[in-house]
């Protein structure tokens, strides 16, 4: 695959600067300097979110370099004008057979009872999103203590009271990532083999 030319310097700054035409007086160039600087620094103080940012672009990458999408795009960028409440998720996917998935990033890093738990609300938010259903939404999970990703549908997850929750072991064995071309998916199910042993043989 190949990347879109990227928007020039001058057009980032007007998107930046729309942006900001919101809630601050553009016009203002020193307030605008410390707004972005005080920004910079919340961030780059939140390793959380720097590692979060990093993994979504990971997800990006690697679904460009396994070769079975004919189209990739961040879909919670730029701006939305909407009539209901809801969330853009990370990643809009359309593969060589014309399948389209939407496309969730998470990062997990716990250790050996590693789960990951979405609220039903947050899950309800991404589902009113144009084009979203449960058949074509996707968990993409980098489980960062295993070095492993999976692609899960969203209705592969366990429904409890408080939303939605899968587990690593879990997680391998039902992972889609082979849609998009990976072919170490199957020895992920193997590999939870291990990890339940592991699991079983360790303490809380």
């Amino acid at each position: 695959m190949k990347q879109l030319p990227v928007v020039s310097d001058n057009s980032l700054m007007l998107n930046l600067l729309q942006a900001l035409s919101y809630d601050h007086n553009i016009n203002n160039m020193e307030e605008l300097l410390i707004l972005i600087h005080d920004s910079f620094n919340v961030i780059r103080k939140n390793p959380q979110k720097l590692h979060g940012i990093r993994i979504e672009k990971m997800f990006g990458y690697m679904a460009a370099i396994l070769g079975q999408c004919n189209f990739i795009k961040q879909e919670d960028v730029g701006f939305s004008y909407v009539t209901s409440e809801m969330v853009a998720p990370d990643y809009r996917l359309i593969l060589k057979d014309n399948r389209e998935y939407f496309v969730e990033v998470k990062n997990c890093h716990k250790g050996s009872k590693a789960f990951v738990k979405l609220t039903e609300s947050y899950v309800d938010k991404i589902l009113n999103y144009s084009g979203v259903t449960l058949d074509n939404f996707k968990i993409a999970i980098y489980w960062s203590g295993w070095r492993i990703w999976t692609l899960i549908s969203i209705k592969n997850f366990e429904k409890t009271d408080n939303g939605y929750v899968i587990k690593l072991e879990d997680a391998c064995i039902k992972n889609e990532l082979g849609e998009l071309g990976d072919m170490l998916y199957g020895y992920y199910a193997i590999k939870a083999g291990s990890y339940n042993r592991f699991v079983k043989g360790k303490r809380d």
